[in-house]
């Protein structure tokens, strides 16, 4: 382990829990739902979500082993 810093997906759903929480304190009626889409494949903007995807995992960043 390099870091005990959140990698990058870990960090993006901790911001996530951050905003649902506010928005729960903000709202308490309202509803927030997720859902996986199967693939990237005719979803509006998924496909180009897993373009850049992609793009990203080609970088290398402080979190991963090519940093090291």
């Amino acid at each position: 382990m390099g870091s005990d810093e959140p990698g990058p997906s870990q960090w993006y759903a901790l911001e996530v829990r951050k905003h649902m929480a506010t928005i729960h304190r903000r709202r308490p009626g309202v509803t927030i739902e997720f859902r996986q889409c199967p693939a990237h494949k005719g979803v509006l903007w998924n496909e180009k979500a897993d373009e850049w995807a992609k793009l990203a995992a080609d970088e290398p960043d402080a979190h991963d082993a090519e940093h090291l």
